[in-house]
């Protein structure tokens, strides 16, 4: 407990090292709410959807929910258990768990089912390994980062220079993979257009919607890359609420079907995986 006597360091030192984390929790916690009311409204539309669809739905969000968890308890063991305890703000803690390891597993599965998709569109199983291969390597060394940050209990990786070179190679291949899929979604769905103009139509905000959405996660790790680059600390303002854009982009795929054929009951798995 902090008392009268307790050296703190400067306000501008605690500001960049937990300010950043707080602004990126409260980011986190937004989407969060946003991921609860679209995995509600799937399971009260879709009761009886193929099994298939579900557990991709479902294990996303339970992992979601159980980083949020993760990150509200170390928030409340920082600013309040063990509140003008500096030395906590080096501590692994659970971040090494609910923002490496988490964030690549469920951007790894949303990737996945996406690379999937690009499979359908295009009728071939080798266009998809364009994305499943980087796919592969951004989980491994977000598994890789959060397993090493835990060993050697630090949590300022930008400070570890041989912690430097795994977290850049799982920014940037995600990274990566987030373009890649939003290129190759664009093109097979422009493949799809026609003479009919109500078909073209549909097709183009399909694609307008792809491009928008699905380069928002490569955006975000773009941002992620450039600050843990040039502003260390701040890039937690991004990472620590990464995985919640990809889980939230994938909801917003499963419901496209249905926000915008709300009046019928044909919904399919199918239907959802070759939706825009």
């Amino acid at each position: 407990m902090m008392t009268a006597g307790t050296d703190l360091p400067p306000r501008g030192a605690i500001l960049s090292t937990a300010g950043p984390s707080w602004i990126g929790n409260l980011f986190n916690n937004i989407l969060t709410g946003m991921l609860i009311v679209q995995v509600y409204i799937y399971h009260t539309a879709f009761p009886n959807d193929h099994w298939s669809a579900k557990m991709i739905v479902y294990p996303v969000f339970i992992l979601e929910v159980l980083q949020t968890v993760l990150r509200e308890v170390d928030h409340f063991e920082i600013e309040v258990m063990r509140f003008g305890d500096v030395s906590v703000f080096n501590e692994a803690l659970h971040f090494w768990l609910s923002t490496p390891i988490l964030t690549a597993v469920t951007s790894a599965i949303v990737q996945a089912y996406f690379g999937y998709r690009i499979r359908v569109l295009s009728g071939s199983w080798i266009v998809p390994l364009i994305v499943w291969m980087p796919t592969l390597v951004q989980l491994g060394a977000g598994l890789s980062l959060g397993i090493m940050t835990v060993s050697l209990d630090i949590i300022e990786v930008e400070t570890t220079p041989h912690l430097i070179a795994i977290a850049l190679t799982w920014l940037a291949s995600s990274t990566v993979v987030d373009i890649l899929i939003a290129v190759l979604l664009t093109y097979f769905l422009l493949k799809f257009k026609s003479g009919l103009k109500a078909t073209n139509d549909i097709l183009t905000n399909i694609i307008r919607l792809t491009i928008e959405t699905g380069t928002l996660t490569a955006v975000w790790g773009i941002l992620i890359i450039i600050l843990f680059v040039r502003k260390p600390p701040w890039f937690a303002i991004f990472v620590d609420s990464w995985s919640k854009l990809y889980s939230n982009n994938l909801m917003e795929r499963f419901l496209r079907p249905f926000l915008s054929q709300r009046r019928s009951n044909s919904f399919t798995f199918r239907s959802c995986l070759t939706a825009g």
